[in-house]
């Protein structure tokens, strides 16, 4: 009995002895340049199972460590990864290290959180995906979000509509094939399904990642051309202050006959932007107004938005996030122009229309990241509010038209610690479920509801070495009052093979799917000489997308190489297909039996002394499959090159051309008789900046090119712009 209380005594000694005396490793992490504390980086002993996120003050401690020699991994989204080696000699050693990561250059290999919803390198996604800063917007003086997308790869704005690799053709006002999020937050409109872009913060912007491929194994509907995330800067531990400001102007037009006003035609904006810690509490807040008189008649706007998020840290691995966006749009409407020898100016009776917006969203986002047991739980609320209203006179209603729509959702996520499963390699399992609810009413669509929700599931398996699975599915349901209810399954499989440690090979295949909105089904009005009528009888359209690539990775070059292929079905397009008796062609959105894009995109960056130099392009062959017989989609370009050079003399002095081609688009739904020509647009770029002040220059479109992608929309002539910002 007495040995036995003996080795009980022993034990329980030992096992205490070990818990408060195990080494330990602390510190902090911090931005580099700025100096600021970095709060949810992952510091990782590697080759064990010890881990954790640094706080709100970037500090960090890792306890539970026996002696030895290990080596510490620092990483986050947006730096450059940091190892450090250490050696504790005892279990009482207490080591401290301090870290400061530097922002990433733009041929540093990326983590990404998009494709997977989770973090993973660029190298080991299934897809495609490119990456953007702010630079984006900022660095050309743009103010508007959807503008500074022009410049992404693979990417193609028709006016406000986003299409990837000509996933999409234009249907003003009326769904997106694109998913937009921001934060990882859908924000599309719940009577249109539009992209609302005044809505989009264009700074206080941290990346931008845009998937290349479908997303509905992973984001449900309307991720069926891809998925675009919009990630917003963290609150910085120090006080923060930054203004700009820009002012721009449009030249004449080249043509003398096409001058329709003696005036000159401006665009100006103002962003005031304050970033700060208040305790534990972190806050961004933006406001910003912009003005545009507009190159064409009726076509001016004014716009206000603003822009918060606040970080509270409940605990190390904790964390409650609020933020909102909110807009508002006072704009002008040019549908088309008055005649070709006419092109800025707008027919007389539309002169006068207007239209006046607002929107917003507000989320709560709960976030639990324990990286010792690789456990990652995220719970968001989000609340989508849209309303505008017209004076627009027609045939059917002449006192003008207006919607309002609300769309609540839950989106919950968790991400399992890996196991293993039938004795294979580890698993990374992620699961998750949507709901949302919406709401509207509208003069132009009528009063409707619709709901839905989904659940999902991707894992993540090591085959091999260097082989990795990654396999998703989703089922959806979806329901519209007075239409159908929709089911939907989709399923999404990958494979990536790292054959060196910069280079990657892919392989990956799932389907896609958009169901119709309020405005496919429903809309009935006229609108310059369009009399679109209902049709609710439209199917989901679906899409099996199919991709093949190779991405590398090397100390001042970056080349990916993909081949796609996407078989559509159902697709929805706007189609004219008869007049009425007063002359107005009536358009009806309907589904098409079969469509088929395919093609090939390559993607470099590479920096050479003080140059940098990125280029895209993207072939696309389109097919309407419809009857079986085959003839191209329409407003789909089958070449796009996007070229960026920029050239650094001295320190803070930088100098840029852009180049923008696109070739004929060889049909459209209306007026195939307008001329259609290439696209050339050439700009050109600089910044200088002096102490916490950058001034920039741009010129647009320097060869003053005209050309038009929608029918009888022409492009804007040369313009310039000025700006500068502060930052105390």
């Amino acid at each position: 009995m007495k040995n036995a209380l003996r080795l009980t005594y022993f034990m329980v000694f030992s096992l205490f002895y070990a818990i408060s005396y195990s080494a330990t490793i602390k510190g902090v992490v911090v931005d580099r340049k700025k100096g600021d504390p970095l709060q949810g980086a992952n510091v990782v002993v590697d080759g064990t199972k010890r881990g954790t996120f640094t706080n709100i003050d970037g500090a960090f401690s890792i306890e539970g460590l026996d002696p030895g020699v290990y080596r510490v991994v620092v990483s986050m989204i947006g730096y450059e990864k940091v190892e450090r080696d250490i050696t504790l000699v005892s279990a009482t050693d207490v080591v401290s290290l301090n870290f400061a990561l530097k922002e990433k250059p733009i041929l540093a290999e990326q983590v990404v959180v998009t494709a997977s919803r989770r973090e993973e390198s660029i190298l080991n996604s299934p897809v495609s995906i490119g990456i953007y800063d702010l630079s984006l917007a900022q660095d050309r003086n743009i103010v508007s979000m959807d503008k500074a997308m022009n410049y992404a790869g693979g990417v193609i704005m028709n006016r406000e509509q986003v299409s990837i690799r000509n996933s999409s053709g234009y249907a003003y006002g009326a769904g997106s094939r694109v998913l937009l999020l921001i934060d990882g937050i859908p924000l599309l409109a719940g009577d249109s399904g539009e992209i609302k872009w005044d809505a989009v913060p264009t700074s206080n912007v941290k990346r931008i990642e845009v998937v290349k491929q479908a997303g509905s194994a992973l984001y449900g509907s309307n991720a069926l051309g891809g998925v675009i995330n919009v990630i917003t800067d963290d609150p910085r531990g120090k006080p923060s202050t930054s203004v700009s400001t820009r002012i721009g102007w449009y030249e004449k037009p080249y043509y003398r006959e096409w001058q329709w006003t003696k005036k000159t035609l401006y665009s100006q904006s103002l962003e005031i932007s304050h970033s700060r810690r208040i305790g534990k509490l972190g806050l961004i807040f933006n406001i910003d107004e912009k003005t545009n008189t507009g190159y064409r008649q009726n076509d001016d706007f004014k716009r206000l938005h603003s822009f918060a998020k606040l970080n509270l840290p409940l605990t190390d691995i904790k964390t409650l996030t609020f933020g909102y966006n909110m807009g508002y749009e006072d704009h002008g409407h040019f549908a088309m122009w008055k005649s070709f020898n006419s092109p800025f100016e707008r027919d007389s009776a539309g002169i006068g229309n207007r239209v006046w917006s607002f929107k917003g969203n507000a989320y709560i986002a709960y976030d639990r990241k324990n990286l010792a047991k690789s456990s990652l739980t995220s719970l968001k609320i989000n609340t989508f509010y849209s309303k505008w209203n017209d004076n627009f006179s027609d045939e059917v209603r002449n006192s003008g038209n207006w919607s309002r729509s609300t769309n609540n959702a839950f989106y919950a996520q968790h991400n399992f610690a890996p196991v293993k499963i039938f004795g294979l390699n580890e698993n990374t399992f992620t699961v998750g479920i949507d709901a949302y609810y919406s709401t509207v009413a509208s003069k132009m669509f009528h009063n409707h509801w619709g709901a839905g929700g989904a659940i999902y599931g991707q894992d993540e398996q090591e085959l091999i070495k260097n082989l990795n699975l990654n396999f998703g599915l989703r089922f959806d349901l979806h329901r519209v009052d007075s239409a159908s209810t929709w089911t939907r399954l989709n399923p999404k499989l990958g494979l990536v093979y790292k054959l060196r440690e910069k280079v990657s090979l892919r392989v990956s295949g799932g389907s896609g799917y958009r169901v119709p909105t309020i405005a496919e089904l429903f809309t009935k009005t006229i609108t310059s000489g369009l009399k679109i009528e209902p049709n609710p009888h439209l199917n989901p359209e679906s899409a099996w997308s199919y991709e093949f690539g190779g991405s590398y990775f090397g100390t001042n070059l970056y080349f990916n190489i993909s081949l796609f292929q996407n078989e559509y079905k159902d697709m929805i397009e706007a189609n004219p297909d008869s007049f009425d008796d007063n002359g107005n062609v009536i358009v009806r959105f309907k589904n098409y039996t079969r469509a088929r894009i395919r093609g090939v995109e390559l993607e470099t960056k590479f920096d050479l002394w003080r140059f940098t130099f990125n280029a895209d392009y993207t072939y696309t062959n389109s097919e309407d499959r419809t009857l079986n017989i085959a003839k191209p989609l329409p407003y789909r370009p089958d070449h796009i090159v996007k070229t960026s050079v920029t050239f650094e003399p001295i320190t803070d002095l930088s100098l840029s051309a852009d180049y923008i081609y696109k070739s004929r688009v060889k049909r459209v739904l209306l007026y195939s008789d307008d001329p259609r020509v290439d696209a050339h647009i050439l700009d050109l770029r600089g910044s200088y900046k002096i102490s916490r002040m950058t001034l920039t220059l741009v010129c647009f479109n320097v060869l003053d090119y005209y050309y038009v992608n929608i029918e009888r929309n022409i492009n804007a002539p040369r313009n310039w712009s000025i700006g500068a910002s502060f930052e105390f």
